[in-house]
């Protein structure tokens, strides 16, 4: 960093040029960065998925306009997938390309620095998230990048939860003693499900194209969003609860909710009802989760033990043994077959369908783990330390 005077011949410059230079203004002092980027170093993986993508694109650059028009006739025919021709071409190459490759590397959403990271989720399609610390701000990943959010103004809040819809073009925040925030990709805009209030928000969901949302108030009430208008939902009765954590399905009809030192909850056919696994009634339940279908739940226990729900019942899982542990937050995958949940001074599992197995984010030590998401394929995660710092296990070839 460098202290300037009269940046590019101006009073005040701020914002990157070509890449390379950022300039900002802090406490009134005009800075530049110079920004090192990365050194391209592939691997010998990484080079065999680049070499196959310019060859499959050279075929595609040498076809007819005709023989284009016809993906792009059978790409608009495909259901609930918004894709071009040339992606369907490029997925249809004849030669394979090598198998991804997914790596967790560290994220700097605020700079090389530890935060209180709260809560973060990602996309469907593991290309956007959200992440939100404590008494700090809101962050954005798209487009390949981080962006800070101020949607309460421009001093620090006590952020406590976020969501983001399963397209990635809805984003959700909340802050502790606050207000509720919806972002449409352009602008903020403040939610009031109780009203003009503010409220001890302690956990969002969103669905899958962000038009319907769930949220719940630490020592409060319950809140649905159905698309129309918001509503007060009482699965316990008009009454005060330490709602903590809140899933919603794909479609947005189907919901689950947890209250600490009660029940689980779900939201079917229109109606609510106590589904709490057998014997683990009146437990300190802090995590529950919905895949995007709705049949299918992840729960957990503070200090306790960890449950998911096949669409016919309750399984104990025992990805440490048969020991209780502090389960902090977790969450399903699109098909319910695979999930990933993290334990409050403790490590990160991951269910692949088959087996457990344990993530290393922050090489092999215990953290306080306090988010996790990853996406409908179950590839792409994303999970927080609070204080600590972001992670992400994102494709790298």
């Amino acid at each position: 960093m460098a202290k300037v005077t009269a940046p590019l011949l101006s009073l005040d410059a701020k914002g990157t040029l070509a890449k390379k230079m950022t300039f900002q203004n802090r406490k009134g002092t005009n800075t530049v960065y110079w920004n090192k980027g990365h050194r391209d170093n592939p691997s010998e993986a990484s080079e065999t998925q680049r070499t196959w993508f310019r060859e499959a694109t050279q075929a595609w650059n040498e076809l007819t306009d005709e023989q284009k028009q016809t993906y792009k006739d059978r790409a608009k025919e495909i259901i609930n997938e918004k894709i071009t021709g040339y992606n369907l071409y490029i997925r249809e190459y004849p030669e394979a390309p090598p198998e991804p490759i997914y790596e967790w590397s560290e994220q700097q959403p605020a700079g090389v620095a530890n935060k209180v990271w709260e809560k973060c989720q990602i996309s469907d399609d593991g290309k956007s998230a959200i992440a939100v610390a404590s008494w700090d701000h809101v962050y954005i990943y798209r487009n390949g990048a981080w962006e800070q959010h101020k949607p309460a103004g421009a001093s620090t809040k006590d952020w406590q939860a976020c969501a983001i819809s399963g397209d990635g073009k809805i984003f959700i925040a909340a802050y502790d003693y606050g207000k509720i925030y919806k972002y449409n990709g352009t602008e903020w805009n403040e939610e009031q499900p109780a009203g003009a209030t503010t409220k001890s928000w302690y956990t969002l969901a969103l669905n899958y194209d962000g038009t319907k949302m769930i949220a719940g108030v630490n020592s409060g009430r319950l809140y649905y969003h159905n698309g129309t208008s918001w509503a007060e939902q009482q699965p316990e009765g008009a009454s005060n609860r330490a709602w903590t954590m809140v899933g919603i399905s794909a479609t947005g009809d189907k919901l689950i909710a947890c209250i600490n030192g009660y029940h689980v909850y779900t939201y079917i056919n229109g109606s609510w009802a106590r589904n709490s696994p057998t014997g683990a009634i009146n437990q300190s339940w802090t995590m529950a989760k919905i895949s995007d279908d709705g049949n299918k739940y992840i729960a957990g226990i503070w200090n306790g033990k960890l449950y998911h729900y096949t669409g016919t019942e309750w399984i104990e899982d025992q990805p440490l043994g048969n020991t209780n542990k502090g389960w902090k937050d977790g969450q399903i995958n699109e098909d319910g077959n695979k999930y990933i949940v993290c334990v409050q001074g403790g490590r990160i599992y991951y269910y692949n369908g088959t087996e457990w197995q344990e993530e290393q984010p922050a090489g092999d030590a215990d953290k306080t783990w306090y988010g996790v998401d990853i996406s409908a394929d179950g590839e792409k995660r994303i999970a927080g330390i609070a204080p600590g710092r972001l992670y992400a296990r994102l494709q790298t070839n």
